[in-house]
């Protein structure tokens, strides 16, 4: 499933953070 136009915007301006959710997982 691709990602729509919003949810590209939404996780670009979050990445950082999800990024580090990642990493401590």
């Amino acid at each position: 499933m691709l990602p729509s136009a919003a949810d590209l915007d939404f996780y670009g301006e979050d990445e950082d953070r999800m990024s580090e959710e990642m990493i401590e997982a």
